[in-house]
């Protein structure tokens, strides 16, 4: 055997728990897809992936993956409503 002068290799041992926490918001974190988003705002997909890359609605995004939070996307439409004069 390759490794018989290791005990226990690092990479075959078990990993030791960690009390390690996640921030509150995370467990109540609810992501939308984008085809979820234009169909709450009865726009294209297109026009979501546009908003999101010119930065003009908050997102995610993790390697090609493109995510909305419900809570952004509530503050978001808050944010940009006309009230009636």
């Amino acid at each position: 055997m390759v490794f018989s002068k290791f005990k226990n290799p690092p990479f075959f041992s078990k990993q030791e728990s960690t009390t390690q926490t996640t921030p509150e918001y995370i467990d109540d974190l609810q992501l939308l897809t984008p085809k979820q988003v234009a169909k709450l705002l009865a726009v294209t997909e297109v026009c979501v992936y546009q908003w999101a890359k010119r930065g003009i609605i908050p997102h995610f995004k993790v390697e090609k993956c493109v995510r909305f939070s419900k809570d952004d996307l509530r503050a978001f439409l808050e944010s940009r409503r006309v009230e009636k004069r």
